[in-house]
């Protein structure tokens, strides 16, 4: 072979390397050109994301605020009620600043580490009597019933007797179906219920299904 043939070897061999260098560099032109589009859109979602979070989060709050203001009120009104026996005070209050439920306006403690299991009762019953008077209004009401699993299990005596009064007379309109287990408070709540002229029935599961 001639030294010229070896010379176009030679160039032509550093042609081929060059367009091989030339085209991978190209690739990986045109990839980082790719991953910084790609990391342009993600970094747009992502600010989207975080604005649809902060309007989900303002209106999450939104309506927290609307509901506890709405609650405050019947709330505290029908913890007053039904809670009668209890000493720190005439009922639960909101607090204003997130859903914690205290004693009284100035209590720093949430009612879950300062209630006895028959108060607590006493105010889920309370939170959900507030929440059909505010929510439930008799126009749109097909149903009209009021349906509550052993209430009076771990209620001492004034609390059911309250509790009694509360659906005697804020709930006169409605078909209250309660359970229990305890016969001697289902008579009770059938003579509290009888003395006023209303009209109740005692069902007993066991024996009328099962017997």
């Amino acid at each position: 072979m001639t030294v010229e043939a070896l010379k176009k070897k030679s160039q032509y061999l550093e042609k081929v390397v060059w367009e091989k260098e030339n085209t991978e560099i190209h690739e990986i032109k045109k990839e980082m050109k790719d991953l910084i589009v790609r990391k342009e859109k993600v970094k747009n979602i992502r600010q989207q994301l975080n604005e649809l979070s902060k309007i989900y989060d303002k209106s999450v709050e939104d309506y927290k605020n609307i509901t506890l203001k709405q609650l405050r009120v019947p709330l505290l009104i029908y913890t007053g009620k039904i809670l009668q026996d209890y000493q720190n005070g005439l009922g639960v209050f909101v607090s204003k600043d997130e859903m914690r439920f205290v004693s009284n306006g100035d209590a720093k403690h949430d009612i879950l580490n300062t209630f006895s299991s028959g108060q607590l009762s006493g105010f889920v019953l309370a939170f959900l009597f507030a929440m059909n008077k505010q929510y439930i209004k008799a126009s749109s009401d097909d149903i009209g019933f009021i349906l509550i699993d052993d209430p009076v299990q771990t209620m001492d005596d004034i609390n059911i007797s309250s509790l009694i009064e509360v659906l005697r007379n804020d709930f006169s309109d409605k078909q209250i179906i309660l359970s229990t287990h305890e016969m001697d408070k289902e008579n009770y709540i059938l003579y509290k219920f009888y003395k006023y002229n209303k009209i109740g029935q005692s069902f007993n599961v066991k024996e009328e299904i099962y017997g």
